[in-house]
C-alpha cells in the first residue's frame, strides 16, 4: 500500500510538472511569437492593407504561429485577388508575408471603375487605375449589380472568357499589342490604329499568326488608311485576305447646303457593296515559307 501511494504521489508530481511545463511553454510562445512587425511583399494589383486586414480578422492573429497556420491550412476564403499566401519568420515577433496574386487576363468598365477578371472569368478586384499589359475588353454585356468579387462574372456567352484567354496568350506570344479588343456577340475584334480585324470565334491559333505580315504590308502600302480586315473566314482563303478601306466623305460643294449634301453621301455609302471597295492583301503564308 505504501509503495502504491508513493507511486501515485510521484505520478501526480510528474503530471503536474508536465502540465506546468506545457502551460509555461504555451505562455512563452504567446509572448515570444506575439506579432509586432509584419512585412507584406508581392502585392501588385491588390493592396497591402487588404492583406493585413484579412490576417487580423480574428483575435488569434496576434500570434505569429497562428498566422502561419491560417495562411497555410485555413479554409477561410482569401481576398478575391489572392491565390496563395506564404508566411516566414524573420524573428519570432516579426513575420514576412509573401503574396501570390491571381493574374488578370482582362478588364471591363464597371461604372466609374474597372473590373478585372481571371482566365475563368472570376471577378478579382475593382480599381480606377488601368493596369499595363492587361487587355481592355469592350462590348461585353455585364450587369454590374449581379457581379460578386471572387465569383464568375455573369455573361450571356460564358465561352467568351476562353476566347479572350486564347487570343491574349497568342497576342503576347506574337508580341502584338492591339489598341482595343472588342466583343461583337460571340466573336472578337481587334483594333490596330484605324484597322479593325474581324477574328470570328474560333481558329485563333491559325488566324493570329497571319497578322504580323499583313499589318506590315498595310503599313507599307496603305499607311494611315483605315478599314476592316476580314480574318473570320481565313480557313477558306489560300493567299489573300480581304481588306475593305473606309471611304472618306468628300467635302460638300459650295452650292449645295451642308445638311442636304451629308445626307446624300450617307445614303450612297450605305447602298455600296463592300466588294466594290476591297483590297486583297497578298502575302506568303507560314506553310509556304516552310
Amino acid at each position: 500500500m505504501a509503495k502504491r501511494r508513493k507511486k501515485k504521489k510521484i505520478l501526480s508530481k510528474v503530471i503536474l510538472i508536465v502540465t506546468l511545463s506545457i502551460l509555461l511553454l504555451f505562455i512563452l510562445l504567446l509572448l515570444l511569437f506575439h506579432v509586432r512587425q509584419m512585412e507584406v511583399q508581392g502585392v501588385v494589383y491588390s493592396s497591402k492593407s487588404e492583406i493585413v486586414q484579412w490576417i487580423k480578422k480574428d483575435k488569434l492573429s496576434a500570434n505569429g504561429i497562428y498566422v502561419w497556420w491560417k495562411c497555410k491550412y485555413s479554409k477561410e476564403p482569401k481576398p478575391a485577388a489572392i491565390d496563395k499566401i506564404d508566411v516566414k519568420f524573420k524573428t519570432p515577433w516579426a513575420i514576412y508575408i509573401k503574396v501570390n496574386e491571381k493574374k488578370p487576363i482582362g478588364y471591363i468598365d464597371a461604372g466609374k471603375e474597372y473590373l478585372y477578371f481571371t482566365k475563368g472569368g472570376i471577378a478579382i478586384y475593382k480599381t480606377e487605375q488601368k493596369i499595363e499589359n492587361v487587355s481592355y475588353i469592350e462590348g461585353m454585356e455585364v450587369q454590374d449589380t449581379k457581379v460578386k468579387m471572387g465569383k464568375k462574372i455573369p455573361v450571356t456567352d460564358e465561352k467568351v472568357f476562353q476566347r479572350i484567354v486564347e487570343v491574349s496568350e497568342l497576342l503576347e506570344k506574337l508580341k502584338l499589342k492591339p489598341d482595343r479588343v472588342v466583343c461583337r456577340g460571340s466573336a472578337l475584334n481587334l483594333y490596330f490604329s484605324g484597322v479593325e480585324v474581324l477574328l470570328g470565334k474560333k481558329d485563333y491559333d491559325r488566324k493570329l499568326p497571319q497578322l504580323p505580315p499583313i499589318l506590315k504590308i498595310l503599313n507599307e502600302k496603305y499607311a494611315g488608311l483605315e478599314g476592316t480586315l476580314y480574318l473570320e473566314h481565313y480557313e477558306n482563303i489560300e493567299k489573300g485576305i480581304r481588306f475593305v478601306p473606309v471611304k472618306k466623305e468628300e467635302p460638300p460643294k459650295e452650292e449645295v447646303p451642308v445638311e442636304e449634301d451629308n445626307s446624300v453621301q450617307e445614303e450612297q455609302i450605305q447602298d455600296e457593296e463592300p466588294s466594290e471597295n476591297t483590297e486583297v492583301i497578298e502575302y506568303t503564308t507560314d506553310s509556304e515559307e516552310e
